[in-house]
């Protein structure tokens, strides 16, 4: 895989962007909000497997 973004996804080369527009929005002192799905036990192992390879950590079933 590579990695480089497509030039259709390059934001920097966008007109009109600001960065950082919604950061004010955020509260820091607010838990991130959680949400239950039913997910394939299958497909749950193997997020299991691939999360921390992308930096995620934390599973909770």
């Amino acid at each position: 895989m590579e990695d480089e973004l497509r030039p259709e996804y390059d934001f920097a080369q966008m007109e009109g962007g600001v960065r950082g527009k919604y950061v004010e929005r955020l509260d820091k002192n607010r838990p991130m909000t959680t949400i239950t799905i039913r997910i394939p036990e299958d497909v749950i192992e193997d997020l299991k497997r691939i999360a921390p390879l992308l930096g995620f950590s934390g599973y909770q079933p």
